[in-house]
């Protein structure tokens, strides 16, 4: 409970706040604003504390993470280097074997003769082709 100041209850908490009221009396507002602002002040040092201590050790958390991933990177880089350079000699290799593969290949890397042939044109007349019909369930 964000009330739960020294006890575990909201009863509790009040008789103490009754019992500090009465005993530092008219004092107790001035007294309740400076607690406050010392409080402030004292959560505001912990928290560049923890900042310090935290700081070193992130870094010497990130450091290494870094190096994998610029080590993932230049392996990357390599492996598609290697795969270019295959990928090269494959195709200079083809070349020694079939020289007129790559005189009459298109864009797609497929020969001209290797096309599939030509449809013939719409205005032909197309013949129809018997569909067979299933067997007769049981």
């Amino acid at each position: 409970m964000a009330l739960a100041i020294i006890g575990d209850s909201l009863g509790e908490d009040l008789v103490i706040l009754l019992g500090a009221i009465l005993i530092f009396g008219k004092r107790f507002p001035e007294m309740a604003t400076t607690f406050g602002k010392k409080w402030y002040q004292f959560r505001r040092h912990v928290d560049e504390i923890r900042a310090e201590i935290a700081r070193p050790l992130r870094n010497e958390i990130e450091r290494p993470l870094r190096e994998v991933a610029d080590m993932a990177k230049s392996a990357a880089k390599q492996a598609e280097s290697q795969a270019s350079s295959v990928t090269d000699e494959m195709k200079s290799m083809s070349a020694k074997i079939d020289p007129t593969r790559d005189a009459g290949s298109d864009a797609t890397g497929t020969n001209a003769s290797d096309a599939a042939p030509e449809a013939p044109s719409s205005s032909a007349p197309r013949k129809a082709t018997a569909v067979p019909k299933p067997p007769p369930s049981p």
